[in-house]
């Protein structure tokens, strides 16, 4: 073979392995990418062309379903009749986020010509699509929905001894951000509830142990200082209490505490409360962070206690404000109750949530105290609801461009709690961009715990 023959043939041979390699990188390893755009025609048809099953809450209200689209019977039109205040959690299609997207294939009909689904129908399966109920309370997501309205935040509440999510809302709402459960913000004086819980538990300090009150404190070996908000002392007198610093959120006595505990018995705390722990939910859900993990450096610690370098979710806060309210366990919190066949029957019943023993039920009794008073006469007075009790704590967390995050974190009724939440404001809207938890976060709680409190008591 001739010189210039060889060269033909290479190049040939090179175009093909490269035709090959090509071929098997678009058909194999990135097909999963092509399927999935939002621009692929086969999906859209795909997907329009499966019938989904019924999501609902528990108590019956219809969230999702589809209908057999009247002008093409082969293809079915997704419905979301309970409106904007579900779609971050159950989301607007297969592929646009909250539990449409995570459940995807359990939801869809499996009569297809899938070798699977003709299998499953060869051994008498079911192929009709299958219905998800949530635990979700439909009036009180509503009513925190609209309390919401027009400030950017997000709220989350539970059942404080089963862990069941009572609302997840988001604002302003968005299908592809739910951020009640997804989101991570800066925590502040919100994390003061660990830092107090562990202070309690191992008996460094009760409520009313004295410390020396100033408007900052030095880290011993160090040049770091520690400084109560405005720079201030936390009360008029020589000495404050642990309860007077929790219930105004000043920070040198918390500082004090962690290191007097030392590094590890502040990092078990608040792993015990779930920081430093992948959330088990369906939902995307950020790991929280209080800051000191695995350090012993003193400055480091210390501001950890305060809740400076602490970031969580709303959930996540909403199960740690539980876990004081039910007697000191941690709960994990679930949202997807029952799974049904296509006749509403029983198929699968969600399992009981998790829960560690954080704090001694005296602990968590104590803390309840506590949480009270900072809403009886200190930073969360705002979060009063005539006739109840609440506790709660208030916090404000500043983000890595100086912008302030505003909770409240808290509980009711006290004597005998039914619901446990967190809220989160975000910086701007009516309170501009010096939110408070007092000012901001506070308020929002009152009413959505006012609300809850009386259709319990209307409810008998």
């Amino acid at each position: 073979m001739n010189r210039p023959i060889r060269r033909v043939a290479a190049f040939l041979l090179a175009g093909m392995a490269l035709l090959v390699v090509g071929a098997t990188w678009h058909q194999a390893v990135v097909a999963d990418r092509y399927r999935a755009h939002p621009d692929n025609r086969r999906l859209a048809l795909f997907v329009a062309g499966k019938e989904r099953g019924l999501i609902s809450t528990v108590s019956g209200t219809v969230l999702a379903y589809s209908e057999q689209d009247p002008d093409s019977p082969r293809f079915y039109i997704r419905k979301y009749p309970a409106g904007e205040a579900f779609a971050s959690v159950v989301g607007t299609a297969p592929s646009t986020g909250g539990l449409e997207e995570v459940y995807s294939e359990e939801l869809r009909s499996r009569r297809d010509l899938s070798v699977s689904d003709l299998m499953a129908a060869l051994f008498g399966e079911d192929l009709r699509p299958r219905g998800l109920q949530i635990t979700l309370d439909a009036d009180l997501q509503q009513r925190a929905h609209e309390i919401l309205a027009g400030r950017r935040g997000a709220l989350a509440a539970v059942d404080p001894y089963t862990g069941e999510v009572l609302a997840l809302v988001s604002s302003p709402e968005a299908a592809s951000a739910e951020r009640a459960a997804g989101g991570r913000y800066p925590l502040g004086s919100a994390f003061k509830i660990v830092t107090a819980a562990a202070a309690l538990d191992t008996e460094t300090a009760d409520a009313q142990s004295s410390f020396a009150d100033g408007a900052s404190w030095q880290i011993p070996e160090g040049s770091f200082a520690i400084v109560n908000p405005g720079n201030v002392p936390c009360g008029d007198a020589p000495q404050v209490s642990l309860l007077t610093s929790f219930v105004l959120s000043c920070n040198v006595v918390f500082a004090e505490l962690a290191l007097e505990m030392g590094p590890r018995v502040l990092e078990t705390y608040a792993t015990a409360f779930g920081f430093g722990a992948e959330p088990q939910f369906p939902l995307y859900s950020p790991v929280p962070l209080f800051g000191g993990e695995q350090s012993s450096d003193s400055a480091l610690v210390a501001s950890a206690a305060t809740g400076r370098l602490a970031m969580s979710s709303p959930l996540h806060m909403a199960a740690v404000a539980a876990a004081v309210a039910n007697g000191g366990e941690m709960i994990s919190p679930r949202l997807t109750a029952v799974w049904t066949d296509a006749d509403g029957e029983t198929l699968e019943v969600g399992g009981s949530a998790p829960r560690v023993r954080a704090i001694s039920e005296e602990t968590a009794s104590e803390m309840a105290r506590m949480m009270e008073r900072v809403v009886t006469e200190g930073t969360g007075m705002a979060a009063t609801v005539a006739g109840h009790r609440v506790a709660g704590k208030t916090g404000t967390g500043r983000d890595a461009q100086g912008r302030n995050h505003a909770w409240f974190v808290g509980f009711a009724p006290v004597e005998d709690p039914s619901i446990a939440l967190a809220v989160m404001i975000e910086p701007g809207g009516e309170f501009g961009e010096s939110v408070t938890g007092g000012t901001a976060a506070s308020p929002v709680a009152s009413e959505v715990l006012s609300y809850w409190l009386q259709r319990s008591q209307s409810d008998g």
